[in-house]
């Protein structure tokens, strides 16, 4: 009996120490992230693709969810060297879940912005580590450090509600479902020249899914009538404007990431367009001028709730 509970007891310690992470300390390593989804599927976090290449060094920031998992970062120096990093992670809204941040650098005289976010419980562990517990989704977190908003290192953190995936045939890598008319891309890395010359445009029924974990490099967009383009992954510009839209009328765009790496040019561009609803979008440009978040010629009734940008120039 006493041996037994003996191993019990061993096995119950072994056990508590795999899963603890210790977040003493920022790491180069903990920027990559993981793919983790919790036991009750109500957080999950998604690891930034191996072939994705587009970073100035590495994130001066790592971000650990519930104590369980870290989330994949992307990162861009600014026109004065300092370093924007982000990084988003999905949980189901009203579920309280714990952020720890560690940074390379001190904190300093630091800010959580929003100033109206609904955050709690927000602690200073270190002089480099905050803590806090979000439970409202769907709320771009920056953290701003001693007040340096636009020259020095910041961290955008982009808290998403767990959407519903289309119900497609395969959700491994890309596919077209015909059932569904999606265009699928699951976690990892797409360049769309490979497929479809750079540039995929969506109408009528016909609809572009980014999982969680997916990057995409190249121009996607609505034409026409009709068409949606969502998800929580990102499109990475290849040398034009991330998502184009064109003569299109009732399309819709929700919660994509459109991210402009070191290139100078207008990230969204809607042309002779009308009412389009876009929710939740987010929009990152930290270096260079003409980096425009949002650009309209010949639009009207357009619609455009809780998006986010960051751009050098007219956001």
């Amino acid at each position: 009996f006493y041996n037994c509970l003996t191993a019990l007891l061993m096995l119950c310690m072994g056990s508590t120490t795999l899963h603890a992470i210790d977040y003493t300390a920022y790491s180069t390593e903990n920027t990559v992230g993981t793919n983790y989804v919790s036991a009750d599927s109500t957080i999950m976090t998604y690891a930034r693709p191996s072939e994705y290449t587009l970073l100035d060094g590495s994130p001066r920031f790592n971000v650990l969810i519930n104590g369980e998992a870290y989330t994949g970062l992307y990162d861009a120096n600014n026109a004065w060297g300092g370093n924007v990093s982000f990084g988003y992670f999905d949980f189901k809204d009203g579920t309280p879940v714990e952020v720890v941040i560690s940074c390379r650098k001190s904190l300093g005289n630091y800010h959580l912005l929003p100033v109206g976010a609904e955050v709690s419980n927000v602690e200073k562990i270190t002089d480099k580590i905050l803590k806090f517990t979000i439970s409202k989704a769907n709320q771009n977190i920056t953290l701003v450090l001693d007040g340096d908003y636009q020259t020095g290192d910041v961290l955008h953190l982009f808290c998403n509600d767990i959407i519903k995936a289309p119900n497609v045939a395969s959700k491994e890598g890309y596919s077209y479902d015909r059932k569904t008319k999606t265009y699928y891309f699951g976690p990892g890395y797409y360049d769309l020249t490979d497929k479809f010359g750079g540039t995929l445009m969506v109408a009528g029924a016909r609809s572009i899914y980014l999982a969680g974990g997916a990057v995409v490099r190249g121009t996607i967009g609505l034409n026409s009538t009709g068409g949606k383009i969502y998800g929580h992954g990102m499109v990475v510009s290849n040398g034009g404007s991330e998502l184009n839209c064109s003569y299109n009328t009732g399309g819709v765009v929700d919660g994509i990431i459109c991210h402009k790496y070191k290139e100078r040019g207008w990230q969204t561009t809607y042309s002779s367009c009308s009412n389009i609803k876009v929710t939740n979008m987010k929009v990152i440009a930290p270096y260079g001028g003409s980096s425009d978040g949002m650009d309209f010629t010949a639009c009207s009734g357009m619609q455009f709730d809780n998006c986010f940008v960051r751009a050098m120039d007219d956001c």
